[in-house]
């Protein structure tokens, strides 16, 4: 209608002031704070009025819009309204079935996937699920690469080619992506992570893919946006958790705990070592090392890890809660009922976090329980 195309070009103008400030917006130490501004009011204007006009039936054209507007939500700090949209439109977010889909569309359904899991990010299993996405990705290569590059002419299979190359950086951001918000690792994400977004840029240029290039610009912008709110939350825990060392409570009410009363762990006891040889299965499960488990750091992944292990050495090792607490030293015995109490209410609710327990139990070597 008049209004919709009324709509479609103001939101473009908007996204069009937007992509002037773009590169300072990825340029944080580039003293443009006026451009950067520019940019992130550009992109949520864009995003408050994209998102309400009507959304394409094409799969592929869904697809696209869907995380191009995300994309801009992030940018111009519409979280709450990006999740809002997400829980009250779940259609528009449906991962389209890669049956009998070529190559280059079965790459972009499951990169839709991924960034729709990124952009939800409800819980860990949504960041950890992304790898295996990837992975996956990796095995489908070898059988569905060459048929979709050998099927048309040379000018179309070069393009095909350069489009591929764009979408395995992409696949390869998106997990570097996902591995520093559950892990807070690799160092030095951004330049790993703009590296990648650059030679997608690149090869979606110089295939003649505009929708593509112009996409792989804004995830690039919205990654940098994750990363720093990655960055923010976890040096919020390390603050929270520095300054509860140095200040002491003023709500207590409680005389003084003599440390001589403490039930103290048997460092030799089997419950011990039954205990240590859980949390190495809970570590190989989540792919985490065991220093980052008793870390104080609480990263998603780390919380969820240390939880089951709270879990399962009380059910295997009936371990009482402040042993349990004495192994992850500086930590309370209300820590522990808390992390045992969410497990079981996680794992009542998700068939797959159930089977996860199901599996770490089966990997745990037993020590005469």
């Amino acid at each position: 209608s008049g209004d919709d195309d009324l709509f479609s070009r103001l939101a473009l103008a908007y996204e069009m002031a937007a992509i002037e400030g773009l590169e300072a917006f990825l340029n944080t130490t580039s003293g443009d704070a006026a451009l950067r501004e520019q940019c992130a009011a550009g992109a949520c204007r864009a995003f408050e009025i994209g998102h309400i006009m009507p959304t394409p039936v094409e799969t592929d054209r869904r697809v696209l819009h869907v995380l191009h507007l995300s994309a801009l939500a992030c940018c111009g700090d519409r979280w709450k309204d990006l999740r809002r949209w997400y829980r009250d439109e779940p259609d528009l977010f449906a991962v389209p079935s890669v049956a009998d889909a070529q190559w280059d569309r079965r790459l972009l359904y499951r990169l839709f996937e991924c960034w729709v899991r990124l952009f939800r990010n409800q819980n860990w299993d949504d960041l950890d699920r992304i790898r295996e996405i990837i992975v996956g990705l990796r095995e489908d290569q070898k059988d569905f690469e060459a048929q979709v590059l050998e099927a048309g002419s040379n000018a179309g299979s070069r393009a095909m080619a350069l489009r591929l190359v764009s979408l395995y950086h992409w696949a390869k951001a998106s997990e570097l992506l996902a591995k520093y918000m559950l892990q807070g690792e690799p160092t030095g994400i951004n330049a790993l992570i703009t590296k990648n977004f650059d030679l997608a840029i690149k090869s979606a240029t110089e295939a003649t893919d505009s929708q593509l290039e112009m996409l792989m610009r804004w995830l690039h912008a919205a990654s940098t946006q994750m990363v720093a709110g990655s960055d923010l939350r976890d040096n919020r825990t390390i603050c929270l958790n520095n300054n509860m060392k140095t200040k002491p409570s003023t709500m207590t009410t409680s005389a003084p705990t003599d440390k001589r009363l403490k039930p103290k762990m048997d460092y030799n006891s089997k419950e011990y070592l039954s205990a240590i040889n859980i949390c190495k299965a809970v570590c190989a499960d989540y792919q985490i090392n065991r220093e980052d488990l008793f870390s104080p750091r609480r990263l998603p992944i780390l919380v969820d890890a240390r939880q089951v292990c709270f879990l399962l050495i009380h059910q295997i090792t009936g371990c009482g809660l402040q042993s349990i607490a004495d192994i992850f030293s500086k930590r309370t015995h209300s820590t522990i009922i808390y992390g045992i109490r969410s497990v079981k209410a996680h794992e009542d609710t998700d068939p797959m976090f159930h089977e996860r327990i199901k599996r770490i139990r089966a990997a745990i070597t037993p020590l005469g329980y």
